[in-house]
């Protein structure tokens, strides 16, 4: 979804709005970067700069990929970095995809049982973290 480059006047503010309600919505969320200058792409940063209490005390986990044999390791810790700015709470399990040009094949299947593994495992630790998350907020009043 198109987003306005941040702290210019947008001829709309549909998108921004549709995106708000997703993220107050949403009781976990996934960044998701592929490494670009040893870090995480201008788009995600542009899109963050929208929003701040959407992301507070929520559970983000982080996946990203490189070209190279480190999948992201570098955007990986900026982006934990960042959900910690938010005030939300990065998922200890990250997702490196290294070497994405060869991770999957033409039908966009994992290439390798490797990247089928840690994406499970990844998946769990998200939805482990974040039933967690909502089962306290629930026993606390905080959501019904």
């Amino acid at each position: 979804m198109n987003l306005p480059i941040f702290g210019t006047q947008p001829e709309s503010h549909e998108n921004i709005e549709i995106v708000r309600d997703i993220l107050i919505k949403s009781d976990g969320i996934i960044f998701i970067s592929p490494e670009y200058h040893q870090t995480y792409t201008s788009t995600l940063k542009n899109m963050v700069e929208y929003y701040l209490v959407e992301f507070t005390k929520k559970p983000i986990g982080v996946a990203t990929t490189s070209a190279g044999k480190f999948g992201g390791v570098q955007a990986s810790i900026h982006l934990q970095s960042l959900v910690l700015a938010l005030g939300a709470y990065p998922i200890p399990t990250r997702l490196l995809i290294p070497e994405i040009q060869n991770a999957f094949n033409a039908n966009n299947e994992p290439i390798n049982a490797d990247l089928e593994k840690n994406t499970a495992y990844f998946i769990d630790e998200f939805l482990d973290f974040t039933t967690a998350l909502y089962q306290d907020k629930r026993n606390k009043g905080v959501i019904s």
